[in-house]
Order: structure tokens, then sequence, then C-alpha cells
């Protein structure tokens, strides 16, 4: 039963954008190469669905597996082993 406080919902269309924020995402991946601590914690919270952009799903995912590795995840070191389709291709392939 509905009542006329409630809204019609008939006009929404039904494929929206999901809510979406590429600075915080641009964040959360600065972070990540910052800090180990702020990478310990985004690694335990996020998973590469999380975040709206492809690339941006790449990068989490490329320092995901670079940790996973033992490697170090810095700016210098992210930089030279970010050869995406290398990356991409260790991930998936």
């Amino acid at each position: 039963m509905t009542t006329d406080l409630e809204p019609d919902h008939a006009d929404i269309p039904l494929e929206r954008v999901p809510p979406q924020d590429f600075e915080a995402e641009q964040g959360a991946l600065g972070a990540c190469l910052l800090s180990k601590s702020a990478l310990a914690e985004v690694l335990d919270v996020v998973e590469s669905a999380a975040f709206y952009q492809p690339r941006h799903q790449l990068i989490f995912n490329a320092i995901a597996h670079m940790n996973s590795r033992g490697l170090s995840v810095d700016q210098l070191d992210f930089a030279e082993n970010r050869d995406l389709e290398q990356i991409v291709a260790s991930l998936f392939g």
C-alpha cells in the first residue's frame, strides 16, 4: 500500500551511474604509495571493485600484487614497475 507521502519511483531510470569520487580514489591510491600503514589499511578495507575508474582498478591491483609478492610499494618502486601490460599479464595471464 502506498501513501501520498511515498515518492513515485516509476520515473527514475533503472540504469544509474554508481556513486563515484575520483579524487577519493586517487587519494587512496596515493596514500598506498606514500605510507606503509595506509597501504595495509587500504588493502584490508578496499577491493579493486570499489574503484569506479578501470585504470584505478588496475593501479590498485598492481599495488596489491606488488605487496603480495613482498616487493616494496612506494612512489619510486611503483614508477619503475608500472609497465601495466606486464603487471596485468602477470595478474590475469
